[in-house]
């Protein structure tokens, strides 16, 4: 396997990992899921925790599905326009990720330690998408 494969596996496993959580979260109430000690209730009953009347964690099964099959078609048949909407989409989750770490710290001093761990995920594979180059202008 090529390094660039494992450059697009990698940021598959970490949108697996951002799917699982969400998927996880949207079967257990936040109290149930984290513990009644947590953050993770304060963070849930917040009025950041829907957009647009939906939780974020349905935003986040649809859109880290989405993310891990581009991933996927991207390894399997790469082309530029998967590349050019995978970066898209990790910059814009990244955006969105930074803004809800940033209520967290600032604006509801607490913190849901899963919503943290899908934040830092994609985060994490917008920096590995930069880091690792493609030397093919098709991938």
């Amino acid at each position: 396997m090529t390094n660039l494969a494992n450059k697009y596996r990698l940021i598959q496993i970490l949108m697996i990992v951002s799917l699982f959580t969400s998927l996880a979260m949207s079967f257990e109430k936040q109290t149930e899921f984290c513990g009644i000690e947590s953050g993770c209730e304060i963070v849930e009953n917040s009025m950041y925790s829907s957009t647009l009347g939906i939780k974020n964690y349905i935003f986040g099964i649809a859109v880290f599905a989405f993310l891990v099959y581009l991933t996927n078609s991207h390894i399997n048949n790469p082309t530029k326009d998967k590349k050019h909407l995978l970066e898209l989409s990790l910059i814009v989750g990244s955006i969105i990720a930074i803004y809800f770490l940033y209520l967290q710290e600032y604006v509801l001093f607490a913190y849901c330690k899963y919503c943290i761990i899908i934040d830092f995920s994609i985060i994490i594979a917008t920096i590995i998408f930069y880091f690792f180059k493609d030397h093919n202008r098709q991938i």
